[in-house]
């Protein structure tokens, strides 16, 4: 089962999007990893992902060293860069368009409660 993973490691690449033809992220390639297990599980293939090949074993072992060739080209691989970042001035932001009356959520909310 090692032996396959590391091929199917190696092998992952996005299909579409910015990224189209480079390698997954880890956190992409980790998704896509958990829904072939679930694929396994169905055949009866009696291997979990979390407890017999995450973060162990010669599959990792290869994964982590690709990755780390990777960040050698591309720093902010594996960093989440694309992921939604919290709005610290969300807030007040809210606040300026209640008073500014750009947003009356009082009276016309798009919201049926």
């Amino acid at each position: 089962m090692n032996k396959c993973l590391i091929l199917f490691g190696m092998k992952a690449v996005a299909l579409s999007g910015d990224r189209k033809g480079q390698f997954l992220e880890p956190m992409g390639f980790q998704c896509y990893a958990k829904i072939l297990f679930y694929s396994f599980k169905a055949k009866g293939v009696l291997f979990r992902w979390e407890s017999d090949f995450w973060k162990k074993g010669e599959f990792h072992g290869v994964m982590i060293q690709l990755w780390d060739d990777i960040r050698k080209v591309d720093p902010l691989f594996g960093t989440g860069r694309n992921q939604a970042h919290f709005d610290e001035d969300a807030d007040e932001k809210v606040r300026q368009a209640i008073v500014s009356g750009k947003l009356d959520p009082w009276n016309n909310s798009y919201f049926v409660f």
